[in-house]
């Protein structure tokens, strides 16, 4: 629902409505009717907002919205190297999936995003990365929601080694773990995870692990 205003003869579309207060000019947040029975914003415009890994700041409530629905997800821990054995996959981020966040129009809610491991916050709302594996032992869950990461093993007498999978987010998918390789020889690396959130895959017998993937916010009203 939209406010029109006619202007020299020719409906147009009300960008911002003023009301005079004790003698000032102010801004009206909002205008209201009543639409069968029920109040409905007539400032009220659909609108969405993405940002990305690194970005910081802070979002304005439009006129007319007071409900903004948040996805935000932190980034995905990396998979670690492997040195003569399977090592494991990292973590996914902590993460809110369709989170309906009260709000009021004009209010600044301040966001950032985190990279690789890192952290993402909107508001009230935040979301750790996922852990970075070390070794055999598998990158730790993010908070809110997220998951660990599957571990790797010990050469020592298995063939091949086994590298663990990177965790997948509901925005992403975990990389896969590399192939492992027995002692004294050379595995695959670990894949990088794709998407949002999601973990590195561990690397095999001397090889790298694979990069999580970053943050994300996505607001629409």
């Amino acid at each position: 629902m939209t406010l029109h205003v006619k202007d020299s003869g020719t409906w147009k579309q009300a960008q911002e409505v003023f009301v005079k207060d004790s003698g000032t000019w102010k801004t009206c947040i909002d205008v209201l009717i009543k639409d069968s029975g029920t109040w409905k914003s007539v400032l009220y415009q659909a609108g969405t907002q993405e940002y990305s890994a690194g970005s910081s700041g802070t979002f304005t409530v439009p006129a007319g919205v007071y409900t903004v629905t948040v996805d935000i997800v932190g980034g995905g821990g990396n998979g670690a190297g492997g040195d003569d054995y399977g090592a494991g996959g990292g973590g996914s981020a902590g993460y809110y999936q369709n989170y309906s966040y009260s709000v009021t129009p004009g209010q600044s809610i301040s966001y950032s995003v985190g990279g690789v491991a890192g952290t993402s916050t909107f508001g009230t709302l935040t979301c750790t990365g996922g852990g970075n594996a070390s070794g055999v032992t598998a990158g730790s869950a993010g908070s809110p929601n997220g998951s660990a990461g599957q571990s790797g093993n010990q050469s020592g007498g298995t063939c091949p080694a086994i590298s663990g999978d990177g965790a997948s987010s509901p925005f992403g998918t975990g990389g896969l773990g590399g192939d492992g390789g027995c002692p004294g020889q050379t595995g695959t690396g670990g894949q990088n995870a794709s998407g949002y959130g999601a973990g590195g895959g561990g690397g095999g017998n001397n090889t790298s692990g694979g990069s999580g993937s970053p943050g994300r916010i996505w607001l629409s009203w």
